[in-house]
């Protein structure tokens, strides 16, 4: 019941940022945090979501929760944001992780959906990415992101 309120406050209230944020700040469990963090990265206000993703990248939250930002990719109302700071901070899971597996993997949860409508962006990008390690992500994720394109289109 937790994510569901916070979700729906992330969606529809005012300033939903700063509140999740105190909110956030005030509680003593991983368990709660990472629901908060969650509905976070639900925000449809652009502005108010770009605070969420500086927020991920912040002191203030675990090195381990920076994969929350693959609920982000599912926003729909953010893909160009989403695009733009997965270019910018593609490295920091590398660096949280110790792992290319792990952006491996959030790219093949990420790039389907936040590809759509940028699909030739992403392209690029991901075709200039020289990380060993990362290639089935990279695969998967352009796989699953025409797919996804095209169902966009036909309906």
């Amino acid at each position: 019941m937790k994510q569901a309120v916070v979700n729906a406050y992330a969606v529809v209230g005012d300033k939903p940022f700063e509140i999740l944020r105190e909110l956030y700040r005030s509680l003593t469990t991983d368990e709660d945090r990472t629901k908060v963090l969650a509905a976070m990265l639900s925000i449809t206000n652009r502005d108010e979501y770009q605070k969420s993703l500086d927020f991920l990248v912040s002191s203030e939250v675990k090195r381990q929760d920076l994969q929350f930002f693959t609920v982000g990719s599912r926003n729909p109302y953010v893909r160009d944001i989403n695009l733009r700071w997965l270019m910018n901070n593609y490295k920091r899971f590398i660096e949280a992780y110790g792992d290319p597996g792990v952006l491996s993997r959030i790219l093949t949860y990420s790039v389907p959906l936040i590809g759509i409508g940028q699909e030739e962006e992403m392209r690029k990008f991901l075709g200039e990415l020289n990380i060993s390690g990362i290639e089935m992500g990279v695969k998967a994720g352009l796989e699953l992101m025409d797919v996804y394109s095209r169902l966009v289109r036909r309906i």
